[in-house]
């Protein structure tokens, strides 16, 4: 067996945080602060993964993106809709407007490929099923978002040699 089929402590660091996101009824507050920091020091950038997002476009004026565990989301088919510890993962000027949905006042107008391609780089999940949930009815985020998941816009893919 090679190592890279154990998980790292970051992985399981992530993984423990989903868990006691959907399993607790005080979720992350069930456990300490000094415990929660802990997690979330060794899950660094990893706990990104766990997470889908999709755009909904203007909120009151503001760009505003969801952002859900990924299991709750696979498991139920839905938003949670409590508090993920997730503001250090994500652009400084991001506020968190609800349970998981996130805006920010100084990117109104902006592309929102912009973020979109900055939650990619950091690790969250694009899900084209999530963004369809979200907006059934403005297939554009999805056309938009779904050009930055094919193999030109990944930085490390290379064309085959002919």
């Amino acid at each position: 067996m090679t190592n890279s089929q154990f998980p790292t402590p970051a992985q399981q660091a992530s993984v423990r945080i989903i868990d006691l996101i959907l399993n607790h009824d005080e979720g992350v507050y069930g456990v300490s602060e000094d415990e929660l920091q802990t997690l979330l020091d060794t899950a660094g950038d990893d706990l990104a993964s766990h997470f889908v997002f999709a755009y909904c476009g203007q909120d009151e004026s503001m760009p505003c993106w969801i952002i859900t565990p990924k299991k709750y989301w696979d498991n139920e088919g839905y938003v949670y809709d409590q508090h993920t510890p997730i503001d250090h993962l994500l652009p400084a000027d991001l506020g968190e407007a609800m349970e998981a949905t996130w805006a920010s006042v100084e990117r109104d107008g902006e592309n929102p490929l912009v973020l979109a391609a900055q939650l990619m780089a950091k690790g969250f999940v694009w899900d084209k099923d999530f963004q369809d949930f979200i907006d059934n009815e403005s297939p554009e985020a999805q056309q938009m978002i779904s050009a930055l998941t094919t193999p030109a816009c990944d930085p490390h893919y290379k064309p085959k040699q002919k």
